[in-house]
């Protein structure tokens, strides 16, 4: 790998890394909201959002992160 294809990697995954911390950060700013709403079951939905939400298909399964090296 050069260090070009080293830089374009890293970049890549800087900015899944980036849009799916601000994508978190504004469900749980909702799921805050809708706490101090008292409206739980809006609370609910907007918690289950930010656990399962996958904004740019980057996210890793269980059976991924266990995935020897050598196989990748």
């Amino acid at each position: 790998m050069t260090v070009i294809q080293g830089q374009t990697l890293w970049r890549g995954f800087h900015w899944a890394f980036f849009i799916n911390v601000q994508g978190l950060i504004i469900c749980l700013r909702r799921f805050e909201a809708q706490l101090a709403l008292g409206q739980l079951d809006q609370a609910q939905t907007e918690l289950q959002t930010a656990t399962e939400s996958d904004v740019l298909g980057t996210r890793s399964t269980h059976a991924d992160l266990e995935t020897p090296a050598a196989h990748l």
